[in-house]
């Protein structure tokens, strides 16, 4: 995967399923993970997607059985840019990664 020209080793995609345009992976903030106060990350439509594809990417925290959202991008578009993700998790025990089809659906 590839963002602004930029190549990583590593990525996680997911592909917003229908009917609710939307698609989603959740961490349980245990184990190794527990601890961790920061989740940083870039994200992006692939630079190979060209002219093609949209997206909104969301990250969301569970504090005390509550989910909220911490971080939501403008609507980023095949190879036209990413955003930097820094989100303090100190407190939470569930982390969720979340990507909707921006509302233009999944073709």
């Amino acid at each position: 995967m590839a963002l602004d020209g930029k190549p990583y080793d590593s990525s996680l995609m997911a592909c917003p399923a229908r009917p609710e345009g939307r698609a989603h992976v959740t961490y349980t903030l245990d184990g190794p993970l527990k601890g961790v106060t920061r989740f940083c990350a870039q994200a992006g439509v692939d630079d190979a997607m060209v002219g093609r594809g949209s997206a909104v990417f969301i990250v969301e925290l569970r504090r005390n059985g509550a989910w909220s959202e911490a971080f939501r991008s403008p609507v980023l578009r095949g190879g036209k840019g990413s955003v930097p993700v820094d989100v303090n998790v100190a407190g939470a025990d569930a982390l969720r990664l979340v990507t909707t089809d921006a509302g233009d659906n999944i073709d």
